[in-house]
């Protein structure tokens, strides 16, 4: 990591106390000797003074608030305070315990990416001390203890140490290191700190709780504020409640989860909190993982309880507002469906034969089931367990209809089952069945022998390894023009969603057949190193605001400090979750977003072809992710992950 240049310690020392302290306020300065703590008491100024004089003594500390001037150095002699501070170790030289980071550029990277970032932060050695300098002085009072302010405090500085995965130690009277002066601890070597950085950046104290009740409630144990109780619920002792549910109280597998439903599942049974409670006591599995939590496996229960009772999507009708319900469900039997069609059942037949496998009666059952949906239904979603017959139709049902006038999309999960399919296809029918995807290393090396990069396989770039490759004629990337006006096109998800963003003439008057699930709710994943050249290709818009607290969005200041490329920033630490209003409020960077990948994106200076062809698929599955965002009532969360040798984000 580059350290800034540091400053004089005359210099800084007067900035620094002049920040943290008020002219009149008593200053505590300690010293630790002989294990214990050597207080002195002077006004402000002369503390300055006497720092200046003392720079190269070891061991310097001063206390978080004002004194009061009386005997003792412990709450009750603590005046006020005008910052808020923590103390974040890292290694292992210098302490005797674990530390929540390894070294000094993951403590920086996190402070640089974390949602409240210090106003100051000074190394010390072995940790990093910071310092959030308020806009106004919190004060405790005149040697009272009970007081609200301090009651105030107390209970905000743990929320701000578990944010800043920091030191426990937080309490008024608690001493830390005055910057750029001698750590020397046992049996290791003096150090002298250095201070990181320092601006005037201040925060007013409910800035600081709602940083920290936003960050504590999402992703600790939130307190939710339960519903009054309703004597309509019903009390029922365990042994009478239904055989399911006492089946899977007692059972094993996920934990977080599976509570969450069985509890969800109970509250909208009607059953009332005490006995939700006292039967999922009788669940060992659950007692096993939250019993040596806080208040144990119960108040685990009581926040799923409360979450579901007084949380968005109410399971009471009498709290919950009226739905709108769009899909209704229609039940569709068998035997109400028209007779299969005896030239599906001959393509049936074909398809036993190219595969060399008897298919059962129940998958052409199937078949004609879904031969019937899609004759009644003009789109429609079917979900029915692995191997029962829905790709076996699906293929049946192309490779019969299609043609000319009634081109075919299929659309598979991967590559390796696009090429799958479009084989069996061209066994199963006369119509020319095209292939649609990207560059895919294990389809070069199949045809050419060897082992080829996309930029290598550039089909635009008169470089390019297909001018001399004897499989080009047969390359389906590199021959993607003609693919394309096939009447049975194969294609990924991937691929599909890009057509969809980019309003691609392929999706007109074609009929769309998708295998496996395609969701805009799902999860994706993205790397790094694809959204920042994407943010090459749109320099004027702000990708970052989309991830904020990921490496990606403190690229330029990680930069600037150098730090190790798997420092841990924030969202390695953390999940990060966008609410409603933050979504809402992107609205603008979507729309801009949507409206470069219908111009066509314009990237500044040289590129290749290449690049803009996977810059052009990174920028639709991005829009896809956001699409249910476009309304402003939807969230989200991601992850900073390391895949391979490369970092990526994990959203959903």
């Amino acid at each position: 990591m580059k350290m800034p240049p540091q400053p004089a310690f005359d210099a800084l020392i007067p900035q620094f106390f002049c920040a943290v302290f008020g002219p009149t306020d008593l200053v505590v300065l300690a010293q630790m000797q002989d294990g214990g703590w050597l207080n002195s008491t002077l006004v402000r100024d002369d503390a300055i003074t006497w720092l200046i004089q003392h720079h190269d003594t070891p061991n310097l500390y001063f206390r978080a608030s004002s004194h009061d001037g009386r005997n003792g150095y412990q709450i009750g002699n603590c005046l006020q305070t005008r910052a808020l501070y923590v103390d974040i170790d890292y290694g292992q030289v210098g302490h005797k315990g674990s530390t929540p980071f390894r070294t000094l550029d993951d403590v920086v990277a996190y402070l640089l990416t974390c949602p409240l970032r210090p106003s100051v932060a000074w190394h010390t050695g072995h940790g990093v001390q910071a310092a959030f300098l308020l806009s106004e002085p919190i004060v405790f009072g005149f040697g009272e203890v009970a007081t609200e302010p301090l009651r105030r405090y107390l209970d905000l500085t743990p929320r701000l140490v578990r944010m800043m995965m920091a030191d426990s130690a937080q309490t008024p009277e608690h001493a830390y290191r005055v910057p750029l002066t001698i750590n020397h601890k046992p049996n290791t070597d003096p150090v002298r700190g250095s201070v990181l950085w320092h601006n005037q950046t201040t925060y007013t104290l409910q800035h600081i709780e709602q940083a920290c009740a936003t960050w504590n409630d999402d992703l600790l144990a939130r307190e939710a504020s339960p519903l009054p109780a309703d004597p309509d619920l019903r009390t029922v002792p365990y042994t009478e409640l239904p055989e399911q549910i006492r089946t899977d109280i007692e059972g094993s597998g996920e934990r977080s989860e599976r509570l969450f439903g069985l509890v969800g599942q109970m509250v909208r049974a009607g059953y009332s909190d005490q006995t939700i409670q006292d039967a999922v006591q009788h669940g060992e599995d659950f007692a096993d993982k939250y019993g040596g939590r806080a208040g144990g496996l119960a108040a685990q229960v009581q926040t799923c309880i409360d979450r579901i009772r007084s949380g968005r999507y109410c399971y009471r009708s009498d709290v919950a507002p009226p739905l709108r319900v769009y899909n209704v469900p229609v039940p569709v039997r068998l035997q109400d469906c028209a007779p299969m069609p005896p030239e599906l059942d001959r393509m049936l037949d074909r398809y036993a034969a190219a595969t060399n496998i008897t298919l059962l009666s129940r998958v052409r059952s199937a078949a004609r089931f879904h031969e019937h949906l899609s004759g009644t239904q003009p789109t429609g979603v079917i979900e029915s367990p692995c191997g029962a017959g829905k790709s076996v139709w699906a293929l049946c049902h192309i490779a019969l209809r299609a043609n000319d006038q009634n081109r075919y999309l299929y659309v598979t999960e991967t590559v390796e089952a696009l090429h799958r399919s479009a084989d069996l296809l061209e066994r199963l029918t006369d119509q020319p069945v095209g292939r649609l995807h990207g560059h895919n290393a294990q389809q070069c090396a199949a045809l050419s022998g060897q082992t080829h990069t996309w930029r290598q396989c550039d089909p635009h770039n008169p470089r390019s390894v297909c001018r001399t490759c004897e499989a080009s004629g047969r390359c389906h990337y590199h021959n993607r023009n003609q693919q394309v006006t096939r009447s049975i096109l194969c294609m990924t998800h991937s691929g599909l969603i890009r057509a969809m963003e980019d309003g691609s003439t392929l999706l007109q008057d074609a009929n769309l057949v998708i295998d496996e699930g395609l969701s805009p709710f799902g999860t994706w994943q993205v790397s790094l190193a694809e959204l920042e050249r994407l943010q090459v290709y749109v320099p004027d818009l702000e990708l970052g605001r989309m991830f904020p607290y990921t490496s990606m969005a403190a690229q330029s200041e990680l930069a600037q400090w150098e730090t190790a490329k798997d420092a841990d920033v924030w969202a390695r630490r953390h999940y990060v979750y966008r609410d409603q209003n933050q979504t809402s409020a992107l609205a603008d960077l979507y729309g801009a977003l949507r409206a470069r990948i219908g111009v066509g994106l314009r990237p500044p200076g040289r590129h290749r072809a290449g690049d803009l062809e996977r810059v052009s698929d990174t920028l639709a599955e991005l829009l896809s992710f956001f699409r249910p965002s476009q309304y402003g009532d939807a969230t989200y969360a991601y992850h900073e992950v390391q895949d391979g040798h490369q970092w990526a984000l994990t959203s959903a």
